[in-house]
């Protein structure tokens, strides 16, 4: 998905084209309510945004 500004956003659905997005310059977020509130009151922009909140091997972390 595009934005008007030329940034970028991605929600993958597998991990394989997760992993695809990152290795060309993606850069991982989930939530990213502190990168929402630096674009809205700082103006900055990010070039590629890929949400990993999809991906159902990232929900769950064990020891």
């Amino acid at each position: 998905m595009a934005h008007q500004n030329g940034g970028r956003f991605s929600r993958p659905c597998t991990l394989d084209d997760c992993v695809k997005l990152l290795r060309v310059g993606g850069r991982a977020v989930a939530g990213a309510t502190d990168l929402a509130v630096e674009a809205n009151l700082q103006g900055r922009r990010f070039a590629h945004l890929v949400s990993v909140e999809a991906l159902d091997e990232l929900r769950l972390f064990s020891r």
